[in-house]
């Protein structure tokens, strides 16, 4: 059994949700449509059904984990060489997603709202509001998250508008370039669903710990929900030649929205997306702090806090990252987060069957 946690200290179940789902999407959302376009067509949607999937089996192979072990992570009493060694891999792991998000956050708000700003000092503007949640309890992000989920909702809707001069005939035939086709885009299109694997370092505060797979399962189907519509929404707007010419074929679409009392109404969404990201990256930091404490048997995260942002302050300040480093760098932590976020769960849940360990 996991001793109780502390009641002021706990999130509910819409908290843990959001928390998950916030992890989920972030920025890759605005590459998606493209991504699957080269890779599958316009039939690159499709696989995404198949991605939850695998995202949900792992997801649960996580809470099955949790269940377990996680409190030991709670109380800093992971011990042993190779527990500790697999402590250090996800700090690694949590902490370069995270960098490479707020990489795309800056850079995307370098590109289309302060171009001449200096990227560390975004950076330093993010880190600011960054360490106000990160260095509170886990409740303050659970807040965070469910109440920029509910004011930010409407921004989906917003993609209804330019539809109505979309064609529909451009998701026609379905399946012209059979199964294998749509696969292609399988390795692509699973890593967006990572995020899930958070759920080790937060399954000890949920206050009904028996609602943590329905969680799960609502959050990755939110998430999936969420890719679908706006991948459709490309797709029928952008013919299929012209969408692969796009790299951010989400922005260009609101770059096509026009309100008459205002202009460039894409930079106002786009300033409000950017609470969206916040919640993307928030979750990898808090992980990875959590990781870190136990590594080094102290609790107070402060002293970590300082010195991951000034490594990050540090990194901008000296590389000047660009979009296809960041690019570059996203595709890494991708493949890496296919071997963390799913291959490893579902592995180390084998072995704990195998072991017979309760």
């Amino acid at each position: 059994m996991i001793p109780k946690v502390d009641n002021g200290n706990t999130i509910s179940l819409s908290q843990f949700i959001f928390i998950i789902h916030g992890a989920q999407v972030g920025t890759g959302i605005l590459f998606l449509p493209r991504t699957l376009a080269e890779k599958s067509g316009t039939d690159g949607w499709l696989v995404l059904p198949l991605c939850y999937l695998f995202s949900t089996v792992a997801s649960i192979a996580w809470i099955q984990i949790a269940r377990r072990y996680s409190q030991q992570l709670l109380n800093n009493k992971m011990g042993g060489i190779i527990k500790k060694t697999i402590v250090i891999i996800y700090i690694v792991y949590f902490s370069f997603y995270a960098w490479v998000v707020i990489l795309n956050g800056m850079l995307y708000i370098k590109g289309n709202l302060l171009p001449k700003t200096p990227d560390y000092f975004i950076i330093i503007l993010f880190l600011i509001p960054t360490y106000l949640v990160v260095s509170e309890k886990i409740y303050v992000l659970g807040r965070y998250s469910e109440i920029v989920f509910y004011l930010t909702i409407w921004i989906v809707l917003l993609f209804l508008i330019p539809l109505k001069e979309g064609i529909i005939l451009n998701m026609l035939p379905i399946f012209k370039n059979g199964i294998d086709g749509i696969l292609n885009a399988f390795p692509q299109a699973i890593f967006p669903f990572t995020g899930f694997e958070i759920v080790f370092c937060i399954y000890p505060y949920l206050m009904r710990k028996q609602d943590a797979i329905k969680g799960i399962v609502i959050a990755n189907s939110i998430t999936l929900v969420f890719y679908i519509f706006m991948t459709l929404s490309c797709f029928i707007f952008f013919s299929p030649d012209e969408i692969t010419s796009y790299n951010q074929p989400v922005l260009s679409i609101l770059k096509i929205i026009e309100v008459s009392f205002l202009e460039r109404f894409d930079l106002i969404i786009i300033t409000l997306y950017l609470f969206v990201v916040f919640t993307a990256w928030i979750p990898y930091i808090y992980a990875g702090l959590l990781c870190i404490g136990n590594l080094t048997n102290q609790e107070n995260n402060n002293i970590h806090i300082c010195i991951f942002f000034l490594c990050i302050i540090l990194s901008v300040f000296f590389i000047h990252p660009s979009w296809s480093q960041a690019k570059n760098w996203q595709d890494l932590i991708s493949h890496v987060g296919i071997g963390t976020a799913y291959i490893f769960p579902i592995f180390m849940l084998l072995v704990i069957k195998l072991r017979g360990d309760t």
